[in-house]
């Protein structure tokens, strides 16, 4: 008895990394089962490259001429004349200026130039305008209207288009290039004749220098006339300014000063400032005095003779006064009624009469002092302030004037300098030098520069082998079936229970052998050869008619005839006309129709019986009627296995009825042949409709193809032990 697991092999986790091995094996695998095709592209395109070589390419020239560019006048400083020293300014890196210089060599302008200089308009091979202008101008002239005039053009006109056509067209076959480490630009013109390629790289660095000389004395022309304007402006300002000092003068009657008057003015208000420091002290002094006398004499006392200026009038009487008073004092101890007392404090009080006087004048003369150096004080405060205003509007109308004076220096400066410049660009204007010199002249090389055979078998091997390894990987995206039993249950999770090999007439007996073994392994994962009494019915699917479902059950129903089985195949197929049930002698129809069931007994010698209706009833009303769930019950009493063959499930919905009376329901599906969508869909509708699968077989596998795809699965291990079957069936022959 043969056992098979029932249930799938449960998919294990695969890392990210094993999905790409996997990818990266397979696409491997897809380029070297391709191999043969791959190599036949890649000679294909060799060959095709060789023959452009041979007979289609033309031979080319390539001359050289080599400029030296003069950074520091190409960056579009100012040139300095002889004698006079450059202006500082901000300078352009050099790389960019040499760039730029390479640009302006391959510009239209100068193509256009070179062209018109040696006619190149008139030569077929610029004149002619590129293929894909020619087919823009097919297309404008045939669905859309040209405008008016537009054939009728002018000579000039037509003369002008061949020109610009000429242009672009020499532009295509020049290069220029620059070394960025150096500050030389190499012109390069490639041409069927090396002498045509080295007239026209000589003529581009010709009219680049040219062009370059032209603009440089345009620039220097525009420049002179722009300072011309500049100077005429400049002397009117001059003009203006002059005016200007001339009216303040004027009108403010200012005349400018010695270097030394303004110092002289300044050291005469110096002195009347410390004139009246000197009054204001004496003032203070007075003032004091004055206060310090009043206030004595005010308390009964005598002012000193320091406050009072010496007044020796006013010490004599001092001194007369103690001597009265000395005398009125011994004369007082003699007696208060001497003669002589009376006489002496009439003289006594005579003296202090005078003295008192005296003082009262003496404060007088000191108050007096006092306002007269009070007026000293605002005197002098008075011609010190007008002295001060006098030297400040001085100094205001000084200021002025040299502001004045100022203005019209610059404007006289810039003058100057205006006419220096203007006389520099006059001259430079007649120099008209261009910022580079031609280094070496191109000089015609008769060795051809292309096309390199070598590139071109190289790019036509990269060509056509990218193209081989492409159509190699899009024939693989093409091909969308099933290739292995894994690859079936990884992407439907449906069990495949075995693979068929294909099956052909002229077979070896290895190739039988390994397919009769292959029938083997699905009769036992059906369990179709064990004892037992019951009858076992399967049923037989597929998605789209030529699965191979008709050849799979007869090779399961000999496989049972060869156990002792007796088989019923039961066909949806109408039977033709000269085969009316197959070798039953009846069909389908006629079977039904008897309620006795005579046919299986009459047929009970046979061990295969196939069934097939006859056409006249559609097979869906035959399955569903309950006739034939009881012919279906008397078939088991008479045969050991059933077999169904189902419509196919995407096209007759059969498949619903006739799964209620199978006790197992196989899928097949061609091996590298059905879509897996149309599989996928096929198993989606089966689910829908509650049909249970027991599994899936893949048939009509080819075991050459199979081999190429590098897979490992049952078919596999037949192809590699495919002698083990060939001496096993040797040895049963000469048995």
């Amino acid at each position: 008895m043969y056992w098979i697991p029932q249930n799938p092999v449960p998919l294990q986790s695969v890392s990210l990394v094993r999905h790409y091995e996997d990818k990266a094996l397979t696409a491997l695998t897809t380029i070297w089962r391709r191999r043969y095709m791959i190599l036949l592209i890649v000679a294909g395109s060799l060959a095709i490259a060789g023959l452009l070589l041979g007979a289609v390419l033309q031979k080319k020239f390539t001359a050289d001429t080599l400029l030296q560019v003069d950074a520091a006048r190409a960056d579009g400083s100012r040139p300095v004349a002889p004698g006079q020293s450059p202006e500082r300014g901000v300078s352009l890196d050099a790389t960019a200026v040499i760039e730029s210089e390479a640009r302006v060599i391959k510009s239209r302008a100068i193509a256009r130039r070179v062209v018109e200089r040696l006619g190149l308009q008139r030569e077929a091979e610029l004149a002619a305008p590129a293929w894909h202008h020619e087919l823009a101008h097919a297309v404008r002239r045939i669905f859309f209207a040209s405008p008016a005039g537009e054939a009728a053009g002018s000579p000039e006109q037509a003369e002008a288009v061949r020109t610009e056509v000429a242009a672009i067209a020499l532009m295509r076959n020049v290069s220029v290039a620059n070394d960025m480490r150096s500050y030389l630009i190499t012109i390069s013109f490639t041409s069927g004749d090396p002498h045509r390629s080295a007239l026209v790289a000589n003529a581009i660095a010709d009219e680049y220098l040219r062009s370059r000389a032209e603009a440089s004395a345009a620039t220097a022309q525009r420049t002179s006339e722009w300072l011309a304007g500049q100077i005429a402006e400049t002397r009117q300002s001059l003009a203006t300014a002059e005016q200007a000092v001339d009216a303040f003068r004027r009108s403010t009657g200012y005349v400018e000063a010695e270097p030394d008057g303004a110092g002289l003015q300044q050291q005469f208000l110096r002195e009347l400032t410390a004139q009246l420091s000197a009054a204001k002290l004496a003032r203070i002094a007075a003032d004091g005095r004055v206060m310090r006398a009043k206030a004595a004499y005010a308390s009964g006392e005598v002012p000193s003779a320091q406050d009072l200026n010496g007044a020796p009038l006013i010490q004599r009487l001092l001194e007369n006064e103690t001597a009265a008073r000395k005398e009125v004092a011994d004369l007082a101890l003699i007696g208060p009624k001497h003669p002589g007392l009376a006489r002496a404090n009439a003289v006594l009080e005579q003296i202090q009469q005078q003295l008192r006087s005296e003082i009262e004048r003496a404060i007088g003369n000191l108050e007096g002092e006092a306002r007269s150096t009070a007026a000293d004080v605002a005197t002098l405060e008075a011609r010190v302030q007008d002295v001060s205003e006098q030297l400040i509007a001085a100094r205001s109308r000084e200021t002025q004037l040299k502001s004045l004076q100022a203005e019209a220096a610059t404007v006289r400066a810039r003058l100057k300098l205006l006419t220096e410049s203007h006389e520099q660009a006059l001259s430079l204007s007649a120099l008209a030098s261009a910022p580079a010199q031609v280094v070496v002249k191109a000089q015609p090389i008769p060795v051809p520069s292309g096309p390199r055979g070598s590139i071109v078998l190289g790019l036509a091997l990269v060509g056509g082998l990218g193209a081989g390894i492409a159509a190699s990987l899009l024939l693989e995206k093409r091909d969308t079936g099933f290739r292995s039993a894994n690859q079936f249950e990884a992407e439907t999770e449906t069990r495949c229970i075995g693979m068929v090999p294909l099956w052909s007439r002229g077979q070896a007996d290895g190739e039988r052998r390994i397919f009769g073994e292959a029938v083997r392994l699905i009769s036992a994962a059906l369990d179709l050869h064990s004892l037992s009494s019951s009858a076992k019915t399967i049923l037989l699917t597929s998605s789209v008619p030529g699965e191979g479902k008709s050849l799979l059950a007869l090779a399961l129903a000999r496989d049972a005839m060869a156990d002792g089985q007796r088989v019923l195949i039961v066909d949806w197929r109408p039977a033709e006309r000269d085969e009316a049930g197959s070798n039953a002698g009846a069909t389908l129809d006629q079977v039904l129709k008897d309620p006795e069931r005579a046919f299986f007994s009459e047929l009970a010698d046979r061990r295969l019986v196939i069934l097939r209706p006859s056409g006249a009833v559609p097979p869906g009303e035959q399955f569903g009627a309950a006739v034939f769930s009881d012919m279906m019950q008397r078939a088991r009493e008479h045969y050991d296995l059933i077999i169904m063959e189902a419509p196919p499930v995407l096209l007759v919905v059969d498949f619903a009825q006739l799964s209620r009376h199978a006790e197992s329901v196989i899928h097949v599906v061609s091996w590298h042949g059905t879509h897996r969508r149309t599989v996928g869909l096929a198993l989606r509708r089966m689910r829908d409709f509650s049909v249970k699968l027991h599994g899936a077989v893949l048939t009509n596998v080819d075991m050459k193809a199979h081999r190429d795809f590098r897979i490992e699965d049952q078919c596999a291990a037949y192809r590699r032990y495919e002698g083990f079957f060939a001496r096993r069936e040797l040895s049963k022959a000469e048995a």
